[in-house]
């Protein structure tokens, strides 16, 4: 790397670093009657209501009434502190689709691919320093697929449903971010029928680890990306808070 590249580089971070401890002192989180919590930067407040610019660039407007109490807050890493994606009483649904699934053979054929559907329900926030939150919420998914291998007596369709509880941890890392780990608690119910016509299930509880983020481009709509281990190891997808 050239020598002016490295120095444009320092001085960007140094500006920024600057930037941050400019505001430090501006950031307040606002507790309003309803239970919510808005963190951000007053841009106008008199005696009747008070304008907010959140962290994502948002401006909302309050009445005086409707706030409860307000709070300093920092963006200075001794505190770390980071603008949550999510607050207690979002209500977020995830629909995805898999990328990659657990044993797939060569001689497999997609017949309907697996599109979970994820919802969920931010119960408590602030937590971990005023980085983290906690969730509760539930899945649903269904797929099919077929093995030609030539061989009729061991061609066979699988189709596979899951359906289930989940509990989510969230902790944000950087802005917009939501980060998150969880279980799933459900049912996984996976048939297989051979077309010699000899059927095989494979029904029970399943209990699933999970860990994923969601990166918001505007205050409702998000990308998102989880790993797990179960039906699904990857799946992308949208997020949006209703």
């Amino acid at each position: 790397m050239k020598r002016k590249q490295i120095i444009l580089i320092l001085i960007i971070v140094f500006g920024a670093i600057l930037s941050l401890e400019a505001q430090e002192n501006k950031i307040v989180v606002l507790h309003l009657k309803n239970g919510y919590s808005v963190k951000g930067e007053i841009v106008e407040q008199n005696s009747e209501r008070v304008k907010i610019r959140t962290m994502n660039g948002e401006i909302f407007e309050y009445n005086a009434d409707e706030i409860s109490s307000t709070d300093a807050a920092t963006l200075s890493s001794s505190k770390g502190i980071v603008s949550q994606s999510i607050a207690k009483g979002d209500m977020l649904l995830n629909v995805g689709l898999r990328l990659v699934r657990p044993s797939k053979h060569r001689f497999e054929k997609m017949r309907f691919p697996l599109i979970p559907i994820a919802f969920e329900y931010i119960v408590k926030d602030d937590l971990f320093k005023g980085n983290g939150s906690v969730g509760i919420g539930g899945i649903m998914g269904y797929s099919a697929f077929k093995y030609e291998s030539g061989l009729s007596s061991f061609d066979y369709k699988n189709s596979t449903f899951i359906i289930g509880a989940r509990g989510y941890a969230h902790y944000a890392l950087v802005d917009n971010l939501d980060t998150y780990a969880g279980v799933t608690l459900g049912y996984l119910s996976d048939v297989t029928k051979y077309e010699s016509g000899k059927k095989q299930d494979s029904n029970g509880v399943i209990l699933q680890i999970f860990a994923g983020g969601r990166y918001f481009f505007t205050e409702r709509i998000a990308a998102m990306a989880e790993l797990g281990w179960g039906i699904s190891i990857v799946t992308v997808g949208v997020s949006a808070k209703l």
